[in-house]
Formats: structure tokens, C-alpha cells, sequence
């Protein structure tokens, strides 16, 4: 039997960070729409259910319009088992909704589960200490436990789900949600522990690949498949080194290069940076801003400060730094704490811890 994973959809998202209004409305359709798109994907490629490991709504108050979305497709494929856990952001918000359609199904509080041909399906909307103990496990049945939290050794409630628990107790395959991109765990004495990731990023906290996994119960081996429709990148150039501003610029060329035009871009330019050399922010957007469907960049660069040259400068930095070196009250690692901060100041830069 084949199983599509997916999770942590978090439709309805407010994503007021960086986007325009008209960005917000694109995107929260997008985010809306990966759902279907998930499910197509699923029944091109033949699976005979849909775990959905929580988190499938940002908040507990769901819209009509995503509400119905979500219900049409689900009852569209009315021949298609979906299997759902809520997560901490929808709560019970979907449960309730979801009894109405003949081919939804739900979990409870704790443990209960749902013979489905060879495999028996677990589920619980919450953990708790020992929790596994529950497990109804069937030995001549392949296990499948569907989940949303994070995982650690030992389980606790509020969405800690013990893997150590799990050791050598007979399920094949544990379906999370909860972590944003697609991670998986070996479970001693069998068994695998699969993150699925969301399947669109909707920030720079959730750059690269997304989408969905795919496994059979023939060896329980996830593949990943990505689906987003748009790519989040967070990009860091080191400007160590270059001579000039042109350097820099090829530098980030280089690295821009083949990505998406309808994707997300964060450029960060960081290392220590030669003084002479300006990134300017208007510079960086007026050059790479149409590029992309959404571009961001942040200077993260220090100056390069060379205390050996500034010790025989003549100007008031080298005065400044053989004043620090010469002053014998001083241990080492105060003088360099006093001229970093110090010739930061003088190059008109702001002193951070």
C-alpha cells in the first residue's frame, strides 16, 4: 500500500513579514491551493491514503472560503482515506467539520487507531508521559502512528513524542508534523520517524526545498518529493577578501544565479568586509529586486581591521590603537574588546555584543 505524508500547510497564514498586500494575497492563495495540488500529486501517483499530521490551519479561527476549499477536495476524492491529527495552531478547529465527510478520519485525545487492509493506523491529538504504552499494537499488521509535535528521547505533553518509547515496539512507520522541513530518524529495532516539512515555505525561516513523502508499506522508505510553487532562499555572500565592490557583485552574481524568477530571495552579504568598499542597500535593490518574485538584503558585513597595520598608521585610528596597546592596566582581551569597539565607532559603525 502507498501513503502520501503531508503536514504543517498552516493555511490562513497572516504573513505580513517583508510582503506587499498584493504578495500577501498571491501567497495566501498559493498556500491554500497546495493542499489540492498535494492530493493530485498523491492520486497521480497512486496512493491508497493521506496522513495529515497537523497544523493544516494557522489558527483556531478558520475562514469559510478555506474551509470549503479544504471539505471540496477532500469530498472530491471521496474514494481516498485522509487520516488527520490536529496540530498546536488549528487546534480542534477541523475535527468537528471533518466528521461530515464519509471518507475523513479522526483521533481522539489518546491512542485509538483504524484497521485499514494490512496496516493499522494510530493517531492521538495530544501527548502525555508514556503515552506509548497505549499503542494497541497488532504484530501480524503493519503500524503506522500519526503524530504532530516535536521529538526527543521521552515523551511529555504539549507535543514532546518520546522516540526512545518507540524502541523495538513494532511500528514501521511514525508520520509527523511540527518541523518545517523534511527530516527523518531511524527508530532502534525498526521502524522510521519522518518529518514531511510543509509543503510551501512561507518565510526566510523556511528556505529550501518543500513538499511532500511518499512511502509504501513494502519497506516503509520515505522519498521526498518537492511541490512548492515557490522556493524560499536564503543566500550568504563573503566579502573577505574582495578588493573592491565590483568583487563583491560577482560574488553574488555567481551564487543568484540560476535561481527561479518566481522565487523568494534573502541576500546576505556577511564576512569581514574591506573599509573602502560601500554595500549600499539602494545599490543591492535596484540590481536585483526585479529578478525575483520577492527579494530582501541585509548587510552583515564587519570592517576589516588590520590592528597590525594601525599600530604605525599615522591618523587617529593608529594614535587611538598604540594608546590601547601601550596602556599597561590593560589584559589582552580587554585592549581588543577597546579598539574593536572603538574603530567600529570611528568607522561609523554600531557596536553589538
Amino acid at each position: 500500500m502507498k501513503f502520501l505524508h503531508i503536514s504543517d500547510l498552516h493555511i490562513g497564514s497572516a504573513l505580513t513579514t517583508h510582503l506587499d498586500p498584493k504578495q500577501v494575497t498571491v501567497r495566501r492563495r498559493e498556500i491554500l491551493d497546495a493542499f489540492r495540488r498535494a492530493v493530485e500529486f498523491g492520486v497521480n501517483e497512486g496512493v491508497d491514503a493521506v496522513l495529515i499530521a497537523g497544523d493544516l490551519f494557522d489558527t483556531s479561527e478558520v475562514g469559510v472560503r478555506m474551509l470549503t476549499q479544504v471539505r471540496d477536495v477532500i469530498r472530491t476524492n471521496k474514494s481516498l482515506p485522509f487520516f488527520y491529527v490536529s496540530g498546536n495552531h488549528e487546534g480542534d478547529a477541523f475535527l468537528e467539520t471533518g466528521k461530515t465527510l464519509s471518507n475523513f478520519y479522526t483521533f481522539g485525545e489518546t491512542f485509538t487507531y483504524y484497521d485499514f487492509g494490512e496496516v493499522r493506523i494510530h493517531g492521538a491529538n495530544t501527548t502525555d508521559t508514556n503515552m506509548f504504552s497505549r499503542l494497541e499494537i497488532d504484530r501480524e499488521k503493519k503500524n503506522i502512528v500519526l503524530l504532530h509535535g516535536e521529538w526527543a528521547d521521552r515523551s511529555a505533553p504539549d507535543g514532546v513524542i518520546g522516540l526512545r518509547e518507540l524502541e523495538e515496539r513494532g511500528v514501521d512507520y511514525l508520520a509527523l508534523g511540527h518541523y518545517h522541513s523534511f527530516s527523518v530518524k531511524e527508530i532502534f529495532g525498526g521502524g522510521v520517524a519522518v518529518y514531511a516539512g510543509t509543503p510551501e515555505g512561507r518565510g526566510f525561516d523556511e528556505a529550501g526545498q518543500k513538499g511532500v513523502v511518499l512511502f509504501d508499506t513494502s519497506d516503509f522508505v520515505p522519498h521526498f518529493y518537492p511541490l512548492a510553487k515557490r522556493t524560499v532562499h536564503v543566500i550568504e555572500v563573503d566579502s573577505k577578501g574582495a578588493k573592491s565592490l565590483d568583487e563583491v557583485l560577482d560574488r553574488v552574481d555567481e551564487r543568484l544565479r540560476g535561481i527561479s524568477t518566481d522565487d523568494l530571495v534573502e541576500l546576505k552579504t556577511v564576512g569581514a568586509c574591506d573599509t573602502t568598499i560601500h554595500l549600499d542597500e539602494e545599490l543591492f535593490y535596484s540590481r536585483y529586486k526585479n529578478f525575483f518574485w520577492h527579494f530582501v538584503y541585509k548587510n552583515k558585513t564587519t570592517p576589516d581591521i588590520s590592528i597590525e597595520d594601525l599600530k604605525y598608521d599615522v591618523s587617529i585610528q593608529g594614535e587611538f590603537t598604540r594608546l590601547v596597546l601601550e596602556d599597561g592596566s590593560l589584559s589582552e582581551e580587554e585592549k581588543r574588546d577597546i579598539l574593536e569597539c572603538g574603530l567600529l565607532a570611528m568607522l561609523g559603525e554600531r557596536w553589538t555584543e
